[in-house]
């Protein structure tokens, strides 16, 4: 059999192999897992044999008691809504980038289930992006296009921090959580500025 060839066969069993139900099976393994890591707290701390050191019962306290202390600048908040908006405008062009997202978070929230004795989110944060740009490049067939949202919520965010509320982000120990938590400013200050606007 010829190189051609054996490229043909190799692309067509990957072309049948990504398709949206595996992605929705993937989807629906890692969630499952995940509520099962979320939930059995002790076990998994006794079968890894650590205290919980970056540990929130759940996303609602991880956004109450640091993300929203982190983010107490307007400027800082107004500069990752900047972000955050034009990463949501690019991704409503090319909606497949969404998917990536989206399993990029329920793997981040697995992973992080699984390394809350670190101190960082490194892991984490490497598997989430690991996961967006694979599934990106599987189902856009490009780099280049999954690395602009990336550049542009990830830069305005971080200047904001480095240089406007002088911390660092939380995206260094809560990768997953601090993702999640730019989505969640970003609709109430769209809130806000609907109240205002109509009030």
């Amino acid at each position: 059999m010829g190189s051609n060839a054996k490229r043909k066969t190799s692309s067509s069993f990957l072309g049948n192999v990504l398709t949206p139900s595996f992605y929705l099976v993937l989807l629906t393994a890692l969630t499952t897992s995940y509520h099962y890591l979320s939930s059995h707290h002790a076990e998994v701390d006794s079968y890894l044999g650590g205290p919980r050191v970056r540990s929130f019962e759940n996303f609602e306290t991880f956004y109450k008691r640091v993300y929203r202390e982190q983010h107490a600048n307007d400027h800082n908040r107004y500069l990752h809504f900047f972000g955050t908006t034009l990463v949501l405008a690019y991704a409503a062009s090319e909606p497949l980038l969404l998917v990536a997202a989206t399993m990029a978070v329920v793997v981040g929230l697995n992973v992080y289930e699984l390394t809350y004795m670190f101190k960082h989110g490194a892991l984490e944060g490497a598997a989430m992006l690991l996961t967006y740009l694979v599934l990106s490049r599987a189902l856009l067939r490009s780099l280049s296009q999954p690395l602009l949202p990336l550049l542009l919520g990830y830069g305005c965010a971080w200047v904001g921090h480095f240089f406007l509320e002088g911390n660092k982000p939380a995206t260094f120990t809560y990768a997953v959580f601090s993702f999640m938590g730019d989505f969640r400013m970003w609709w109430e200050i769209v809130g806000e500025l609907g109240r205002r606007m109509l009030g």
